[in-house]
């Protein structure tokens, strides 16, 4: 598909230059053919002059004025020919400038997606989780609101090689849900949902597990506006943690870390958070790290988000980073230096803020500010490289105006 999008380009482009050769032979050629007697022909009351300044005979005169007719014919099409490569010498720029574009944003395509062709039908979908199960790939959706109600099924595909499409393999009842983690315990596979909104946000999210066919309920976590699951591993013990954005009266609620034991997720530890919309686990020089963003206090979005350090037994506070209705969190390192880039969704009474790339600064040995990028919106980060070019895709969720807006692509420069 993506090398189809290269064909017509480079189809035209061949196609021109044919033509262009023609053009020039015609042109060539008409032009040896008028320089050989027919300029300076000119039709004079039936008497007409050839070159030499000769007598014409009559019976020479139709034989001449056919040639003069050619000769004015030839001149027409002369002139159309110039206007002709003209305008395709524009089409060529032209074309070239799309080809240019074209084979940019084919490139892109080509190594970061998987069938643009294909649809799938989803409900309000807000998150995506790949994953493999025996060299099978699946994708998870988690299918949020169906327009009426938030108590809609989120659905899982599995990939069929023969079509070279996704396809439906089992619904997953959910309620509002808004994120989904795979994760593997015991060489088993687990998917975690997020059900942020059933009658209320104090409702239950969902643990399923793969019983070797399909996804079986596990276990069931309450939670209060679930908003996100991370799972992570510290010297060999799994942890799954909740953001918890808000109870039936406030925001101010504790997000929960969970400890794997017996065969079930446990309360381990819990976190104070303000409208917690998300958690980033991350290691830097074996040290354990757990950053919240924090989304709103019940008075104001601008407040701080909290990274926390593990101390060997549980997670501390280590670093306040002032933000703006943080959404999330993108830990990445460039060149052996770690950085942490959070998307900032509101700056009231406006959704055009600047989100903030923060630098591990090892003399002060904590996150500094390294650079503000405006955003309007921004309610995630995704570092990626390609070609050892490291790029920093921000989703904008809506301006001050309208859900149709520009979500960028940002390139290190370094």
């Amino acid at each position: 598909i993506c090398w189809a999008s290269f064909h017509p380009v480079q189809a035209m482009l061949r196609y021109y230059d044919v033509v262009h050769v023609w053009i020039v032979l015609f042109a060539v050629t008409a032009t040896t053919w008028g320089s050989k007697g027919f300029i300076g022909i000119q039709n004079n009351d039936m008497c007409i002059e050839p070159p030499d300044g000769g007598t014409v005979m009559a019976d020479e005169y139709d034989l001449l004025a056919t040639i003069s007719a050619q000769r004015a014919t030839l001149a027409s099409q002369q002139q159309e020919i110039s206007a002709l490569a003209s305008k395709l010498a524009l089409q060529k720029v032209q074309l070239s400038s799309q080809e240019t574009s074209m084979r940019v944003f084919a490139t892109l395509e080509c190594r970061s997606s998987l069938d643009f062709s294909m649809k799938i039908a989803t409900q309000g979908a807000i998150d995506w989780e790949h994953f493999v199960i025996n060299d099978t790939h699946y994708l998870a959706v988690t299918n949020h609101y169906s327009g009426s109600t938030s108590l809609v099924d989120s659905e899982v595909f599995k990939w069929n090689e023969r079509k070279g499409q996704f396809e439906s393999f089992q619904l997953i009842p959910t309620a509002g849900a808004v994120d989904i983690e795979h994760f593997i315990i015991d060489d088993v596979h687990y998917l975690a949902v997020a059900n942020q909104l059933n009658t209320t946000y104090s409702t239950d999210s969902e643990i399923f597990k793969w019983d070797g066919n399909k996804f079986t309920s596990h276990q069931l976590i309450s939670t209060e506006g679930g908003s996100h699951w991370v799972h992570f591993a510290i010297d060999s013990m799994h942890y799954l943690a909740v953001a918890n954005r808000e109870e039936a009266s406030t925001h101010k609620t504790d997000s929960i870390v969970y400890e794997w034991r017996g065969g079930r997720f446990e309360p381990f530890q819990r976190i104070p958070t303000q409208g917690a919309m998300a958690l980033t686990y991350f290691e830097m020089d074996d040290a354990h790290y757990l950053v919240v963003a924090n989304w709103y206090n019940d008075t104001s979005h601008n407040i701080d988000s909290e990274v926390f350090l593990w101390n060997g037994t549980r997670f501390v506070s280590f670093q306040l980073i002032p933000t703006l209705a943080a959404s999330d969190w993108e830990h990445f390192t460039i060149d052996g230096i770690h950085f942490l880039a959070v998307a900032n969704r509101y700056a009231h009474p406006t959704y055009k803020t600047e989100s903030v790339v923060f630098k591990w600064n090892d003399t002060a040995l904590k996150f500094s500010l390294f650079q503000s990028i405006p955003t309007t919106g921004a309610v995630e980060w995704a570092h990626f490289s390609i070609d050892d070019t490291h790029y920093l895709a921000v989703a904008s969720a809506r301006s001050d105006t309208s859900f149709q807006t520009k979500s960028e692509v940002f390139k290190w420069n370094g």
